[in-house]
């Protein structure tokens, strides 16, 4: 309880961004102190550095805009809030609901974990269909491809259609490879 109520998991996210904070401040600084010695120096650093940073914020963005991504680092979670807040207070449509007689009730804000379980309920079905057929294709043991198969039929019926694309793969997957094994032409062992 102390650990909720003295904000310790937003205090350890924080110090993600601070130290990153830190480093960007330290790099431009390089740039700036390297920029009246060499230039081309200082463009390959200043390079390197908008690289890096451009990946750090892309890393840090991709959770909001898809919640299934594992990219998920603490800032995230600020940003997704951030993006919540954002979207559902100061929107244009907000606006015009607020001008309006009729004003409807906003959904509340939900943070990034809550959008993610979301996410993950609402493609279980296909997950594991996914999960099964990977096991079924990569396994050459018998009896694994004999318990995938027990294991499919205990499926949701919600998962057939998910289930029939999957399938439709695998023998796709199986015929090729036959192909490829049957076009190879036989070789015998030369006994000498």
């Amino acid at each position: 309880m102390g650990l909720q109520q003295w904000h310790v998991a937003f205090i350890i996210g924080m110090l993600t961004v601070i130290m990153t904070t830190s480093l960007a401040v330290f790099l431009m600084g390089l740039i700036l102190f390297l920029v009246p010695l060499r230039v081309l120096i200082a463009c390959v650093v200043g390079a390197i550095t908008f690289i890096s940073f451009a990946a750090y914020l892309v890393t840090n963005f991709l959770p909001v805009l898809y919640p299934s991504c594992p990219y998920k680092i603490p800032p995230s979670q600020y940003i997704f809030s951030l993006y919540a807040y954002v979207s559902h207070n100061i929107s244009p449509i907000s606006k015009y609901w607020a001008t309006s007689a009729q004003v409807p009730e906003k959904a509340p804000i939900r943070v990034l974990g809550e959008v993610e379980r979301s996410v993950v309920e609402a493609s279980a079905d296909d997950t594991d269909v996914h999960a099964l057929s990977w096991l079924f294709s990569m396994s050459s043991n018998p009896s694994v491809q004999s318990i995938v198969v027990q294991a499919i039929s205990a499926l949701p019926s919600g998962s057939a259609d998910s289930l029939m694309r999957q399938a439709d793969g695998i023998s796709r997957l199986y015929e090729k490879t036959l192909r490829e094994v049957l076009s190879q032409p036989l070789q015998l062992d030369d006994p000498s």
